[in-house]
């Protein structure tokens, strides 16, 4: 099922929630323990996949992730601390895959990085799109960790530095338009029921080289 954006009814009442820290009550010592708070985590990844923001609720995540509720509150005081937490989760995988992608020595051409970069973004959404959407539209609601605005800051760094050791003037401002184009086409190919990464990547590939007037920019 699609996450509903437009449900005005969800969006006022998710606002008006009293919002707790957002912080576990406690983060897991021992193997075990792992387990089940990567079970609860990744339990209310897929019903935001499948049922959407409207339907997340501890019961049911503590059902989905074969755990009694208590155990669940042992962990996550409410659904909106569970939200925080996958999506730090996935703001440090991206971060981790962006940076590698910078550093690997194997991309030695700047369009062959930038390409890399692009399929990284792509791949971000059509791989789990219910749960990318829905976090989303989830963190503009959300008190973010101060370590998730950390991460954005070291990625907004990684991607200026990038674009700076390549000569490309104001990198920082360039590297925020960048980002905003390509995320913009991504998400505009998603709604549109297109599968083709390929194709997508050749687009975004052409619209940010024009953009950048780089000289293999194709015409």
């Amino acid at each position: 099922k699609q996450v509903c954006l437009e449900s005005g009814n969800w969006l006022l009442a998710f606002m008006t929630f009293r919002k707790p820290p957002l912080e576990p009550r406690k983060r897991p010592t021992q193997s075990r323990s792992e387990v089940t708070f990567d079970a609860i985590l990744e339990a209310a990844a897929r019903i935001l996949e499948e049922d959407g923001l409207q339907d997340l609720n501890t019961n049911v995540i503590a059902e989905r992730a074969g755990v009694s509720i208590g155990t669940l509150y042992q962990y996550f005081p409410t659904k909106e601390v569970i939200l925080a937490e996958l999506s730090l989760r996935m703001r440090r995988d991206l971060l981790a895959k962006i940076t590698a992608i910078i550093r690997d020595n194997r991309f030695e051409r700047f369009e062959d990085r930038l390409d890399q970069l692009i399929l990284l973004a792509i791949d971000r959404l059509f791989d789990r799109p219910g749960l990318s959407h829905a976090l989303g539209y989830a963190e503009a609601y959300l008190p973010l960790y101060e370590e998730e605005t950390d991460i954005t800051r070291q990625f907004e760094e990684s991607l200026a530095a990038f674009l700076g050791n390549h000569a490309v003037p104001d990198p920082v401002v360039t590297g925020r338009d960048l980002n905003a184009m390509a995320r913009g086409m991504i998400e505009a190919a998603f709604k549109a029921g297109e599968t083709d990464r390929d194709a997508l990547l050749i687009r975004i590939r052409k619209a940010l080289m024009r953009y950048l007037g780089h000289p293999s920019a194709p015409e």
